[in-house]
């Protein structure tokens, strides 16, 4: 559910593309510092969130990965939440699709062509994301211990704290 949202802010700046406010976060340093703020605020909650949670797991330890893994599912409404603001607050998103869009579009273009470039770009990072999650996840519940798990987490949550930092001091 995580990719679909990642998916449906993909066609949310895609839109935003097309109607010029991708454009606006590439030429306003205003703009792109604020969504940049905001997505370096909502990296830094993911990572100390992230972090917070394992330390309350101390006590589960004699679980087992895969016992660790059922407690880590949130519900569908979540991820898909998460996927979108995920997306939708990553300033390069935009630029993304303010640069690369245009250069596959020609003037006198109808819809169809965009809504099929669309299609296929879609079609490409629900298999990615998908396939991946996948590997990741499989790996994950069958391998590692508890203990493992653990540090694992608390790895990827002080990464994201760092990319949060490094975001949020990054000049435009």
């Amino acid at each position: 559910m995580s990719t679909f949202g990642i998916a449906v802010g993909s066609l949310m700046w895609a839109t935003a593309a097309i109607l010029g406010v991708a454009v606006l976060l590439e030429r306003s340093a205003l703009a792109f510092t604020f969504f940049k703020l905001a997505g370096a605020a909502y990296l830094g909650y993911l990572g100390l969130r992230t972090i917070i949670g394992t330390l309350k797991d101390k006590g589960a330890a004699g679980e087992g990965a895969a016992g660790a893994a059922s407690r880590d599912q949130i519900d569908d409404g979540l991820a898909f939440k998460h996927g979108i603001l995920n997306n939708l607050l990553n300033p390069k998103a935009g630029a993304i699709f303010a640069t690369a869009l245009p250069q596959f579009v020609n003037r006198g273009d109808g819809p169809f062509r965009l809504a099929l470039m669309m299609v296929a770009y879609e079609a490409i990072l629900l298999v990615w994301l998908n396939v991946y999650g996948c590997v990741v996840s499989r790996a994950r519940q069958s391998w590692i211990s508890a203990r493992a798990h653990r540090f694992m987490e608390r790895t990827t949550g002080a990464v994201l704290v760092a990319l949060a930092a490094r975001l949020a001091l990054e000049h435009p």
